[in-house]
């Protein structure tokens, strides 16, 4: 009896709709592991600082 009523009420939930694109890709990117890119400047070829990003990505996106 109890399984009939907890069947019901998850019936009764919201329709399944599939994910949006931007939530595809925020999964995507969730799921890449992460490293640590040098980040220099480019006038002088300075080392500027470590930076912690997602494999493949530019690691100026993660600096700022």
């Amino acid at each position: 009896m109890i399984n009939i009523m907890l069947m019901s009420e998850i019936i009764k939930d919201e329709k399944y709709s599939p994910p949006s694109g931007a939530e595809l890709k925020r999964r995507e990117l969730a799921n890449l592991p992460e490293e640590i890119r040098d980040v220099f400047n480019q006038e002088t070829g300075e080392f500027v600082k470590g930076v912690k990003t997602k494999k493949g990505m530019n690691p100026l996106d993660s600096f700022f």
